[in-house]
């Protein structure tokens, strides 16, 4: 997950503005919520 988030290929920038980012994690979030009972920890 962090390669995702931290750039691009090419390590071009994968953002287009600081709204662009804020609403990528908004998602994120929401999804990680609808996910957490699906979740199963792996040892």
């Amino acid at each position: 997950m962090y390669h995702v988030t931290s750039r691009g290929n090419g390590r071009t920038e994968i953002y287009l503005s600081d709204n662009d980012r804020s609403m990528f994690l908004d998602v994120l979030k929401h999804v990680i919520g609808r996910l957490a009972g699906d979740v199963t920890p792996t040892a």
